[in-house]
């Protein structure tokens, strides 16, 4: 929802500095940091106002705002004197949305301000205004953004979760042929790909942050970086061992079909090769000329049907006999 309509503000917050803060509006958030006071800015990239303030208004470097009201964007850390851009992605746990359709967030801080656009609603932010509301909220602006980071990772864990535990169903199916299986595998397969898209760039921005030298970051910050990138590395580990077992599984997929097709066609030609002195028979019997033997004899028929049912007979136990009739 939009607080404001002629900026494209979303929610605007004051911090107390001890994890607490509370809501105002733009103009009065924009005076209590005149009195040195941190506050968040959080906008909605849809709406174009908020477009105009990013570039005129906001006193942003014209790189930084640039890169933030870029459409597509990667995981990125654009360093700068007075404050640091982030953009970093989450999954998608929107309602009726994929989650490997992740969602951008890009985030600007400087000394006491944070500003936040995004064109998609992330949980992430849902949490921090949460624990804003409950005092448990982050108490300055590199805080919030190691917040951010670890709230983000966090829900990637119970995506890649999901995809290992269908890939486990699908080991232990017997009928992993069947089209639906083959449905689920291609989503776990292309889920497991846009999520090691973005998740690569957003290990290496993570680290360029643990390593940073402006002095902005405190030594704690940096560790909690180090470890969430950590996690990202071991994400990204699993990513690449759940895509091995997909294309492990879709290889025995392609075995079973290409097994079942050569058994359809194997009994095609048998019927085929029974068939074929049979229906030589019938056709010289069928020939409309004279001297057909049995013409006139009332029982010809019966005799002819027997023989041609003791010749399938004997075609087929020579075929068994020569162990064409089965797969070893």
């Amino acid at each position: 929802m939009i607080a404001d309509e002629n900026t494209g503000l979303i929610a605007a917050y004051v911090l107390d500095g001890d994890g607490g803060g509370y809501q105002t509006d733009m103009a009065s958030a924009l005076t209590e940091h005149t009195t040195g006071k941190a506050i968040w800015l959080h906008f909605d990239l849809n709406v174009d106002a908020t477009k105009t303030w990013l570039q005129n208004q906001s006193g942003l470097p014209q790189i930084v705002a640039e890169s933030m009201l870029a459409h597509e964007t990667r995981p990125r850390v654009i360093e700068e004197k007075n404050g640091c851009a982030i953009v970093l992605r989450g999954v998608n746990l929107n309602p009726g949305a994929d989650p490997e359709d992740m969602v951008g967030i890009r985030i600007w801080i400087d000394e006491r301000r944070i500003i936040s656009v995004r064109y998609r609603s992330l949980m992430a932010i849902s949490d921090i205004r949460q624990l804003l509301a409950t005092g448990s909220g982050p108490n300055n602006s590199t805080r919030f953004v190691t917040m951010i980071a670890e709230l983000l990772t966090d829900r990637m864990a119970s995506v890649i979760d999901s995809y290992a535990e269908g890939l486990e169903q699908l080991e232990e199916s017997q009928n992993t042929a069947r089209l639906e299986t083959r449905s689920t595998l291609r989503n776990i397969r292309r889920g497991c790909s846009m999520l090691r898209r973005y998740l690569a760039p957003q290990r290496e921005a993570l680290g360029r942050l643990q390593i940073d030298e402006s002095g902005r970051f405190t030594g704690h910050d940096r560790s909690i970086f180090r470890e969430v990138a950590d996690r990202n590395v071991r994400y990204l580990e699993e990513l690449d061992q759940l895509r091995e077992r997909a294309i492990i599984i879709q290889d025995e997929i392609t075995n079973l079909l290409s097994e079942r097709m050569n058994r359809i066609v194997y009994i095609l030609t048998i019927i085929s090769a029974i068939m074929l002195p049979l229906g030589l028979l019938t056709g010289l019997l069928g020939i409309n000329v004279g001297g057909i033997p049995g013409a006139d004899n009332p029982v010809a028929f019966w005799l002819v049907c027997g023989g041609l049912g003791l010749l399938a007979g004997i075609e087929g136990f020579i075929f068994y006999r020569l162990r064409w009739l089965f797969f070893d």
